[in-house]
C-alpha cells in the first residue's frame, strides 16, 4: 500500500491524475451535477464546462460508469486520499477548512 501512497503523491496534478482517481466523477457528482454543471475532460487533456442548468436532471452517470468510477475513488482515497486528508487534519484542526459564523452557511 505504501507504494500506491508514493506513485499517487509522485503523479502529475493533472487531467489524467483526476480521471484516474476517480476525483473528477465525485466532484461531478457531489458538487457540479447538482448545480446542473458538469467538469468534462477533452482528448486534448484539457477541460471544459458543461452548462445544463436549464435540466440538470439530465447530468447522470450510466449504472457501470458509477460502479468503476466510485471503485477508482475508493481506491485512491484508501491509498492516497485518506492519509492526505488526516495530515491536513492534523495540521489544521480538521480537513475541510471551517467557514466561521459570520460568513455564513451555504444554504
Amino acid at each position: 500500500m505504501k507504494e500506491d501512497e508514493e506513485a499517487w503523491a509522485s503523479k502529475p496534478a493533472d487531467v489524467k491524475f483526476l480521471l484516474d482517481s476517480g476525483l473528477l466523477f465525485e466532484i461531478n457528482r457531489q458538487v457540479l451535477h447538482p448545480l446542473g454543471l458538469a467538469l468534462t475532460a477533452k482528448l486534448d487533456g484539457s477541460l471544459q464546462i458543461k452548462d445544463s442548468r436549464a435540466k440538470p436532471e439530465l447530468l447522470l452517470f450510466s449504472q457501470e460508469l458509477l460502479r468503476s468510477c466510485r471503485l477508482k475513488f475508493k481506491q485512491f482515497m484508501a491509498a492516497y486520499g485518506n492519509k492526505q486528508m488526516d495530515r491536513r487534519a492534523k495540521l489544521l484542526g480538521q480537513s475541510c477548512q471551517w467557514v466561521p459564523p459570520e460568513i455564513g452557511a451555504a444554504k
